[in-house]
């Protein structure tokens, strides 16, 4: 849920908006302009740009706007509680003084960008029902000021909604006619490429828009990578610490490898440092365990320190250090919190690291690094070793076939993925998912009843600690098939 309402993140300022008449007129100034690409940039000159305005325009909403913003960010940036709390007393007066002055028309969508701000925040925050009803209270905004907005404007709140509301699971459906929109992703993936075209020629709206597009296929499109090979030399050259985030990320979902990001970069947005880690222990480079110490050390929040930690945990048992390892567990199991889906994992899987096997592990970030010759290589070449303990069959028939699945060789894939299944440790996650990607593998082909067959299987040997993730994917195999 965290990063489902986070996509939001940097979709929010905006830099035009639209008169009565429906004629184009700027309401940020040079200098606005200025303080906002500063605020997005993570720019020591942000907060003195935003007191110099304040100073210079009094009382005026577009700064207040940029105030908010910073606020915004700079939460992000860390997830320190003391920075929620300062968001929120402002956020809280904000909307308050606003609902009860009549704004003008072309700053409504100013204020809709401040539920969005709030929304986001609460949703970080774990307070989703607060974050579901400040986002529907921005697009009924917007809706209901249509003829006074830009269709830029509502063409990017309105693919955004399209997109989020698809996703949301068929038992909480009915929370869309609050807002009057139900979820379409292809339609909002569609008029999202019609929004980011039509603002491709205006200075910032572009890289804005460039923003979110690429957070919401990160999220939300099996294609991403299409996405990322079209815009690589784009995300490159960005000097927005957040835009290079999406961009580590996408690298990582896609094993493309790329150059660490700049200690000026990190030192700006510090889960720049997990990313690092991530690409330096998928190479099987010692520096990893720098990057995410630092990583833990300067992010204050919750979000992927216990994946961090679990990855320093890999890397400790690939080199044998199990005085580090141990100590690296009982760090991971105290956290205060497990706040996304690879933390919660992360918990599970330190129980176990301990007894994992050197190759497989080693093989599994060969894999994560897009080596996948190497990553067969270790696994061929030490079968023997590795199977002497039953305890590794199914996993080792898994990442075997998961491995020639990337290469294209199918029918290796299906093979091994069927010996995974014959194992059937209740433990384990390997042959639920081997049967479910075997289902899913005949349904792409046509052959719709062998799918079938293999999503029964899926559920029969699902009972390990992640059958909800996989109970998941199964299920929305199910709807596509109708079963």
């Amino acid at each position: 849920m965290r990063f489902l309402f986070s996509i939001l993140i940097v979709s929010l300022p905006l830099w035009m908006s639209i008169t009565a008449k429906g004629h184009p007129e700027i309401i940020f100034s040079l200098k606005h302009q200025s303080a906002l690409r500063s605020i997005i940039n993570i720019e020591d000159s942000a907060l003195l740009k935003i007191e110099f305005l304040e100073k210079e325009l009094t009382n005026d909403p577009t700064v207040t706007y940029l105030r908010h913003y910073h606020l915004f960010i700079t939460f992000l940036r860390y997830e320190r509680e003391s920075d929620y709390l300062q968001f929120k007393r402002f956020d809280d007066k904000l909307i308050n003084d606003w609902n009860n002055k009549e704004l003008d028309p072309n700053l409504k969508t100013l204020q809709a960008n401040v539920y969005f701000h709030k929304g986001v925040v609460e949703a970080i925050h774990t307070n989703n029902w607060s974050a579901f009803s400040s986002f529907a209270d921005g697009y009924r905004l917007i809706r209901n000021n249509e003829s006074l907005t830009s269709n830029n404007d509502i063409q990017k709140f309105q693919s955004i909604f399209l997109i989020l509301f698809d996703q949301l699971p068929e038992s909480v459906n009915w929370l869309t006619q609050f807002v009057g929109l139900k979820g379409n992703t292809n339609a909002g993936f569609k008029q999202l490429a019609q929004y980011l075209e039509s603002v491709s020629n205006i200075e910032g709206i572009y890289d804005e828009g460039l923003i979110y597009t690429a957070l919401m296929h990160l999220k939300f499109n099996n294609t991403h990578s299409v996405f990322l090979n079209k815009n690589s030399d784009l995300f490159q050259n960005q000097e927005s610490p957040v835009l290079n985030y999406i961009y580590g990320w996408l690298t990582l979902k896609n094993q493309v490898k790329i150059k660490k990001f700049s200690n000026s970069l990190t030192e700006k947005f510090p889960l720049l440092y997990y990313i690092n880690g991530r690409h330096y222990l998928n190479a099987l480079n010692d520096s990893c365990i720098n990057q995410f110490n630092s990583f833990i050390e300067k992010f204050e929040g919750n979000s992927y320190k216990a994946d961090a930690l679990l990855r320093c945990c890999i890397f400790y048992k690939i080199k044998n250090d199990t005085v580090q390892l141990k100590k690296t567990i009982l760090q991971l199991n105290n956290l205060n919190g497990y706040s996304t889906s690879l933390d919660q994992r992360a918990k599970k899987e330190a129980n176990i690291i301990s007894s994992a096997n050197q190759f497989l592990l080693k093989s599994r970030l060969l894999y994560d690094g897009g080596e996948y010759d190497k990553a067969i290589n270790i696994l061929t070449s030490h079968k023997e070793e590795i199977q002497m303990n039953n305890a590794f069959h199914e996993e080792y028939f898994y990442r075997l076939a998961q491995l020639y699945k990337k290469q294209g060789l199918y029918t290796k894939a299906i093979e091994n993925y069927k010996l995974s299944m014959t194992v059937k440790n209740p433990k384990y996650y390997y042959a639920p998912t081997a049967a479910y990607e075997i289902a899913h593998y005949h349904y792409k082909q046509g052959n719709y009843e062998k799918s079938k067959y293999y999503i029964k299987q899926c559920d029969k040997l699902n009972t390990n600690d992640f059958k909800a993730d996989i109970k998941q994917k199964n299920d929305a195999l199910k709807l596509k098939l109708e079963l």
